[in-house]
């Protein structure tokens, strides 16, 4: 590595590392505005497993009485927060480093993604542009589950390209399990990347189809199963 790639890279670094300070300011406050009902959510499900036993299956909320139950998204990464919240004491702040943690994959990933079709520097700007966004320096701090959902969907594309690429078993089975999480939990999100898989799978040696369509296939099978679980127990709320 010449010098110059390495001040590039070492700048590429820094401007990253800068861009992520904002998102750690105030941690530690109230849940706020925009979306704050849909954080309350997300931050009950996680303190309520921490205080009363972890069961992703079956997740309370906070407006349903004594009944409390009802499926959502499949509350991976409330899990990820009670279990820090058992730990560490009760509090929003581990949702938020839980959301935090899944952004700097995301944006792994997508520079890794990039990496593949762009040149170094391009592919470096198109991660920093990422990590610039506004609505993103928010909600990657926030209650939400939505960066856990991309993290995925951007590792299931990756992983899948490779998959086809190499030939590498272990990149099926990372493929096939990043898509079924990003499904769980937020379906539409996985949308993109899986059509971008289903669509370069297509273009690739026929014999190598399975490497791209099994992943997608479990993806789609366990999320149907999520579904009619998640409609069943639902069912179950009182009118």
């Amino acid at each position: 590595m010449t010098a110059v790639r390495i001040r590039g890279v070492t700048i590429a670094w820094s401007v990253a590392l800068l861009l992520m300070v904002p998102r750690f300011v105030s941690l530690t406050g109230p849940i706020d505005d925009p979306h704050s009902w849909r954080q309350c959510d997300t931050a009950y499900y996680s303190v309520h497993m921490a205080r009363h036993g972890i069961d992703p299956l079956r997740p309370e909320v906070c407006w349903l009485g004594g009944h409390g139950t009802l499926a959502l998204e499949f509350p991976l990464p409330e899990v990820l927060s009670a279990l820090l919240q058992r730990m560490f004491g009760i509090g929003v702040i581990w949702d938020r480093i839980v959301s935090l943690g899944f952004f700097a994959i995301a944006a792994l990933y997508l520079h890794a993604l990039a990496r593949r079709i762009l040149p170094a520097r391009p592919a470096a700007i198109a991660a920093l542009a990422y990590l610039a966004l506004p609505l993103g320096i928010f909600y990657s701090r926030a209650a939400v589950v939505d960066f856990a959902a991309i993290a995925f969907a951007h590792a299931c594309l990756w992983h899948g390209l490779v998959a086809l690429e190499r030939g590498r078993g272990r990149d099926v089975a990372l493929c096939a399990v990043a898509g079924v999480l990003a499904a769980l939990i937020k379906a539409p999100v996985l949308m993109p990347a899986g059509l971008a898989l289903g669509w370069v799978t297509l273009r690739s040696e026929r014999a190598a189809w399975w490497r791209g369509a099994l992943p997608l296939a479990i993806a789609t099978a366990v999320f149907a199963w999520w579904r009619a679980h998640a409609e069943g127990l639902n069912a179950t709320v009182p009118d």
